[in-house]
């Protein structure tokens, strides 16, 4: 799996075959047939296994006992962490997206975009959001802008780090209560 999802972050899914997966991974070819049986299978079990961290991570934050600034801006590392610690499975991700807009990736958006709604609904109960605040725009230049990093992270001027995007980031959850 970990061949497979270099090649597709680098490639592309379409451009990666899995012979190539094969004999990067040094494995029988066959072997990866009799456990995926197809390449778009294998693609599913990498966008699961991916989900699936993600979902716990975003889940510990809607039960936890933080304020909602606070779980907002857990929500975003969790976005900023993923996308610099795993940019191959970020970059697969938008790419599905993009591209094919897989199940899976819709269901992921789906949660993403339902958790960010909650907290901020929550917040602006509480008082401690605007009530003038969009989730639908928030959530998406909260995506967009992970996503254009990504873009961009690939030019050779790139000379922004984590803590960069991270504070542009911050500064855009703190005026969700001006």
């Amino acid at each position: 799996m970990k061949a497979a999802i270099h090649l597709i972050a680098q490639k592309g899914f379409a451009a990666t075959s899995i012979r190539e997966i094969a004999m990067m991974a040094s494995v029988n070819l066959s072997m990866i047939n009799y456990y995926f049986s197809s390449k778009n299978r294998l693609l599913d079990s990498i966008l699961q296994e991916g989900i699936q961290k993600i979902m716990e991570k975003i889940q510990s934050i809607l039960t936890g006992r933080q304020a909602e600034l606070e779980k907002m801006f857990a929500m975003i590392d969790i976005h900023i962490t993923y996308a610099f610690h795993q940019h191959e499975m970020a970059k697969i991700f938008f790419q599905e997206e993009l591209v094919k807009n897989s199940p899976a990736v819709q269901e992921l958006r789906q949660i993403n975009y339902k958790s960010f709604e909650e907290i901020i609904h929550t917040g602006q109960l509480n008082g401690a959001f605007s009530d003038n605040i969009n989730p639908a725009l928030f959530y998406s230049t909260i995506v967009g802008t992970i996503q254009q990093f990504m873009v961009k992270q690939l030019s050779p001027d790139m000379t922004a780090d984590k803590y960069t995007y991270a504070k542009r980031l911050s500064k855009q959850a703190e005026e969700l209560n001006d």
